[in-house]
Protein backbone atom coordinates (compact mmCIF):
# COMPACT_ATOMS: atom_id res chain seq x y z
CA UNK A 1 0.00 0.00 0.00
CA UNK A 2 1.42 3.55 -0.94
CA UNK A 3 2.58 5.94 1.58
CA UNK A 4 0.01 8.45 2.48
CA UNK A 5 2.21 11.90 1.69
CA UNK A 6 2.62 9.86 -1.59
CA UNK A 7 1.81 12.08 -4.23
CA UNK A 8 0.35 9.11 -6.89
CA UNK A 9 -1.73 8.00 -3.84
CA UNK A 10 -4.00 10.94 -3.81
CA UNK A 11 -5.61 9.75 -7.12
CA UNK A 12 -5.04 6.49 -6.59
CA UNK A 13 -2.90 6.39 -9.86
CA UNK A 14 0.15 5.25 -10.23
CA UNK A 15 2.40 8.44 -11.54
CA UNK A 16 5.22 6.75 -12.33
CA UNK A 17 3.18 4.47 -14.79
CA UNK A 18 1.51 7.35 -16.17
CA UNK A 19 4.57 9.02 -16.94
CA UNK A 20 6.00 6.23 -18.57
CA UNK A 21 2.75 6.09 -20.66
CA UNK A 22 2.09 9.36 -21.44
CA UNK A 23 5.74 10.33 -22.21
CA UNK A 24 8.93 9.34 -24.05
CA UNK A 25 12.81 9.46 -24.83
CA UNK A 26 14.20 12.07 -22.68
CA UNK A 27 11.28 13.85 -21.13
CA UNK A 28 10.66 10.32 -19.53
CA UNK A 29 13.70 10.02 -18.28
CA UNK A 30 13.85 13.60 -16.74
CA UNK A 31 10.75 13.70 -15.15
CA UNK A 32 11.72 9.88 -13.90
CA UNK A 33 14.86 11.35 -12.54
CA UNK A 34 12.85 14.20 -10.64
CA UNK A 35 10.48 11.59 -9.32
CA UNK A 36 12.88 9.35 -7.98
CA UNK A 37 14.90 12.01 -6.90
CA UNK A 38 13.95 11.60 -3.03
CA UNK A 39 14.70 7.24 -3.14
CA UNK A 40 18.19 7.88 -4.45
CA UNK A 41 17.44 5.71 -7.84
CA UNK A 42 19.45 6.42 -10.80
CA UNK A 43 20.12 4.82 -13.69
CA UNK A 44 23.01 5.17 -15.42
CA UNK A 45 21.86 6.07 -18.46
CA UNK A 46 20.18 9.57 -18.16
CA UNK A 47 22.00 12.47 -18.88
CA UNK A 48 24.32 14.21 -16.66
CA UNK A 49 22.15 17.61 -17.27
CA UNK A 50 18.73 15.72 -16.10
CA UNK A 51 20.72 13.77 -13.26
CA UNK A 52 22.13 17.24 -12.03
CA UNK A 53 18.60 19.08 -12.23
CA UNK A 54 16.82 16.05 -10.35
CA UNK A 55 19.70 15.55 -7.52
CA UNK A 56 20.73 18.56 -6.64
CA UNK A 57 19.16 21.56 -4.47
CA UNK A 58 18.49 24.76 -5.48
CA UNK A 59 21.68 26.41 -3.37
CA UNK A 60 23.83 23.99 -5.37
CA UNK A 61 21.95 24.49 -8.58
CA UNK A 62 22.60 28.13 -8.42
CA UNK A 63 26.46 27.57 -7.74
CA UNK A 64 26.80 25.17 -10.50
CA UNK A 65 24.99 27.81 -12.66
CA UNK A 66 27.42 30.28 -11.94
CA UNK A 67 30.41 28.25 -12.17
CA UNK A 68 29.01 27.00 -15.66
CA UNK A 69 28.89 30.53 -16.86
CA UNK A 70 32.01 31.69 -15.88
CA UNK A 71 33.71 28.26 -17.42
CA UNK A 72 32.01 28.15 -20.53
CA UNK A 73 31.11 32.14 -20.83
CA UNK A 74 27.53 31.19 -21.88
CA UNK A 75 24.31 31.65 -19.77
CA UNK A 76 22.91 28.25 -18.59
CA UNK A 77 19.75 29.06 -20.34
CA UNK A 78 21.37 30.26 -23.62
CA UNK A 79 22.93 26.99 -23.50
CA UNK A 80 19.49 25.23 -22.92
CA UNK A 81 18.09 26.89 -25.57
CA UNK A 82 20.82 25.85 -28.42
CA UNK A 83 21.21 22.33 -27.39
CA UNK A 84 18.07 20.70 -26.87
CA UNK A 85 14.60 21.15 -28.27
CA UNK A 86 10.97 20.61 -27.44
CA UNK A 87 9.39 19.22 -23.98
CA UNK A 88 12.42 18.33 -22.99
CA UNK A 89 14.11 21.82 -23.45
CA UNK A 90 10.83 23.30 -21.86
CA UNK A 91 11.11 21.17 -19.11
CA UNK A 92 14.69 21.99 -18.72
CA UNK A 93 13.98 26.06 -18.37
CA UNK A 94 11.58 25.75 -16.08
CA UNK A 95 13.57 23.96 -13.87
CA UNK A 96 16.58 26.14 -14.83
CA UNK A 97 14.59 29.41 -14.23
CA UNK A 98 12.90 27.74 -10.93
CA UNK A 99 16.21 27.02 -9.42
CA UNK A 100 17.24 30.21 -10.74
CA UNK A 101 14.99 32.59 -9.10
CA UNK A 102 11.67 30.38 -7.45
CA UNK A 103 9.66 33.67 -6.93
CA UNK A 104 10.38 35.28 -10.58
CA UNK A 105 9.63 31.62 -12.01
CA UNK A 106 6.17 31.90 -10.02
CA UNK A 107 6.01 35.70 -11.19
CA UNK A 108 6.23 34.25 -14.71
CA UNK A 109 4.04 31.58 -13.99
CA UNK A 110 0.90 33.82 -12.65
CA UNK A 111 1.44 36.08 -15.40
CA UNK A 112 1.01 33.65 -18.09
CA UNK A 113 -2.34 32.10 -16.62
CA UNK A 114 -3.73 35.47 -16.72
CA UNK A 115 -2.53 36.75 -20.57
CA UNK A 116 -4.51 36.00 -23.53
CA UNK A 117 -8.20 35.11 -23.72
CA UNK A 118 -9.07 32.90 -20.72
CA UNK A 119 -7.57 32.66 -17.32
CA UNK A 120 -5.69 29.21 -16.09
CA UNK A 121 -7.43 29.52 -12.83
CA UNK A 122 -5.72 26.08 -11.84
CA UNK A 123 -2.50 27.96 -11.98
CA UNK A 124 -3.36 30.33 -10.25
CA UNK A 125 -4.78 28.56 -7.55
CA UNK A 126 -2.04 26.33 -7.05
CA UNK A 127 1.05 29.17 -6.93
CA UNK A 128 -1.50 31.53 -4.75
CA UNK A 129 -2.59 29.13 -2.62
CA UNK A 130 0.45 27.14 -2.20
CA UNK A 131 3.18 29.58 -1.20
CA UNK A 132 0.54 31.67 0.02
CA UNK A 133 2.73 30.79 3.98
CA UNK A 134 5.54 30.24 1.87
CA UNK A 135 7.18 33.41 -0.14
CA UNK A 136 4.02 34.94 -1.45
CA UNK A 137 5.07 38.50 -0.74
CA UNK A 138 8.12 37.96 -2.89
CA UNK A 139 6.10 36.54 -5.52
CA UNK A 140 4.44 39.89 -5.26
CA UNK A 141 7.49 42.18 -5.41
CA UNK A 142 8.57 40.26 -8.28
CA UNK A 143 5.46 40.43 -10.41
CA UNK A 144 4.95 44.19 -9.67
CA UNK A 145 9.51 44.48 -10.88
CA UNK A 146 8.67 42.56 -13.68
CA UNK A 147 4.97 43.29 -14.95
CA UNK A 148 4.87 47.07 -13.74
CA UNK A 149 1.85 46.38 -12.05
CA UNK A 150 0.51 44.81 -8.44
CA UNK A 151 -0.58 41.16 -8.65
CA UNK A 152 -3.90 42.25 -6.69
CA UNK A 153 -4.40 44.23 -9.77
CA UNK A 154 -3.69 41.66 -12.23
CA UNK A 155 -6.28 39.59 -10.50
CA UNK A 156 -8.96 41.75 -10.19
CA UNK A 157 -8.75 42.48 -13.49
CA UNK A 158 -8.71 38.94 -14.57
CA UNK A 159 -10.98 37.43 -12.73
CA UNK A 160 -14.38 37.74 -11.41
CA UNK A 161 -16.98 37.19 -8.00
CA UNK A 162 -16.11 35.16 -5.33
CA UNK A 163 -12.95 34.01 -6.75
CA UNK A 164 -11.37 36.95 -7.55
CA UNK A 165 -11.93 38.32 -3.74
CA UNK A 166 -10.66 34.57 -2.36
CA UNK A 167 -7.40 35.31 -4.43
CA UNK A 168 -7.01 39.29 -3.33
CA UNK A 169 -7.60 38.20 0.12
CA UNK A 170 -5.08 35.71 0.04
CA UNK A 171 -2.57 38.23 -1.15
CA UNK A 172 -2.87 41.01 0.89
Amino acid sequence: MPHPTNASSVHERDLEADIAGDTSGDVRRLLTLLLEAGEGCFGTDESAFSYILATRNYLQLQAMFKAYEAISGTEILDAIENETSGTLKKCYIALVRCAKNPQLYFARRLNAAMKGAGTDEDTLIRIIVGRSEIDLETIKDMYLEKYDMPLKEAISSECSGDFKRLLVAICH
